[in-house]
């Protein structure tokens, strides 16, 4: 319904859910697929 492109975030459905409802989780989801690589993974 309310998908944006956000499919290369990984957080579509909670983007686009919380994005429609508050709109302020859009940026927690979108900073958590940044912050995963962005830290050291091993």
């Amino acid at each position: 319904m309310l998908l944006k492109t956000r499919q290369n975030s990984g957080s579509v459905l909670n983007y686009s859910l919380f994005d429609t409802q508050t709109g302020f989780l859009t940026i927690v989801c979108e900073m958590y697929p940044k912050k995963q690589p962005h830290i050291p993974n091993q």
